[in-house]
């Protein structure tokens, strides 16, 4: 882990904790990745209450309840579905609600390598963000890259 997603861990950790808020995850290709970020820090169990990892469609839809016309129509990596993981954790019973989904290659199954959805939402508010990753980066990086932005994200939220 990087020095800088260490740093955005703790920077979460402290909002949370002040907040006395419970955080929960879904992701798809960063594949447990971000619940690890979260968790490295001490503590970390005052404020992350569950992380899941949804690869396939059929998890989404049957963990989260994403839509299976959106998957149809926009395909794994998409906003619509990253919007119906987020609601499925909020449904779930999540303060705050953290997901992603993208490709993080090498194999096109939905969407160009690099091209990835991150966000975070509470009741409130949404905050999503697209990211077109190089795709010359590499599956790691490129994994790597989407656990910073979906951490910034969540800084962004709270």
């Amino acid at each position: 882990m990087n020095d800088e997603i260490l740093l955005l861990s703790r920077q979460i950790g402290e909002l949370l904790r002040e907040s006395g808020l419970k955080l929960k995850t879904a992701e798809s290709f960063t594949g447990g990745a971000v619940a690890a970020a979260i968790v490295i820090v001490a503590g970390a169990s005052e404020y992350f209450d569950e992380g899941l990892v949804c690869y396939s469609a059929e998890s989404k839809t049957k963990r989260l309840g994403v839509k299976k016309a959106n998957l149809d129509a926009f395909g794994a990596v998409s906003l619509p579905v990253l919007r119906d993981m987020l609601q499925g954790l909020l449904e779930s019973g999540a303060d705050i609600a953290v997901a992603t989904t993208g490709n993080a290659g090498p194999l096109v199954q939905g969407g160009a390598v690099g091209e990835c959805y991150v966000g975070a939402a509470n009741r409130e508010r949404v905050v999503i963000k697209k990211l077109l990753i190089d795709a010359e980066k590499g599956r790691g990086e490129i994994i790597q890259e989407g656990v910073k932005e979906t951490l910034k994200a969540i800084i962004d939220l709270i």
